[in-house]
């Protein structure tokens, strides 16, 4: 015979918000490391207008033809110096639209003394935001010993690959290398970057960051 579930001796009761502790959205109050406690509004999310801002450094379109008909260290070079300059920019609109996460990631480091990962795990993310918004990548590992980042479809490749040139050996990783080396710098995080995996054999472009 079935036994029916025993009566509960307490009753589900659901919590009503608060309205003097809940906190707002507010652009204005971007960079509020002071504004604390009740009644301060932080923002939450990465702002829209840090790919607007980077979108001038980041024409690739340009990119491709000075790549046409150049040898593979010529291209590195190029792809070298665009990654480094995009990360240059990222780094500065990111300071502009600080937001509050980022904030309390720096407090956070402070106080422990371990800014790798996260610190520079706010660098990498917006990098990888501003110069390809809409391709899928993921964080796969991040702490104290080691970050790996993920990226399963590139729009940069995708560019090269229909304007016909040559992506073997994969040349456009000096851009990825480069920008998230000059990311380590901007931190002063002594990091060794690697790339572990790549497009397309192995489905997706794996960049491991190790602490020196």
């Amino acid at each position: 015979m079935a036994v029916g579930k025993p009566e509960k001796s307490w009753k589900n009761i659901a919590p009503k918000p608060d309205p003097d502790r809940l906190l707002s959205l507010d652009p204005r109050n971007m960079g509020s490391v002071e504004k604390t406690g009740p009644g301060a509004e932080y923002l939450f999310d990465a702002d829209r207008e840090l790919i607007n801002e980077t979108a001038p450094k980041n024409n690739f379109a340009d990119l491709l033809e000075a790549l046409k008909g150049k040898e593979k260290e010529e291209s590195k070079t190029l792809f070298s110096a665009f990654g480094l300059e995009l990360m240059q920019k990222v780094a500065k609109v990111g300071e502009k639209h600080k937001d509050r996460a980022w904030e309390m990631i720096e407090v956070c480091a402070k106080q422990t003394g371990l800014p790798f990962p996260h610190v520079l795990q706010v660098y990498v993310e917006l990098f990888t935001l501003c110069s390809r918004p809409i391709d899928k990548w993921a964080i796969a590992e991040s702490h104290p010993n080691k970050m790996r980042i993920q990226q399963y479809t590139c729009n940069y490749l995708k560019a090269q690959q229909d304007a016909g040139l040559d992506t073997d050996g994969l040349p456009c990783q000096a851009l990825c290398l480069s920008a998230f080396e000059q990311a380590s710098k901007l931190c002063n995080i002594p990091v060794d970057v690697l790339l572990t995996k790549q497009l397309p054999e192995e489905k997706m472009c794996e960049f491991t960051f190790i602490p020196k």
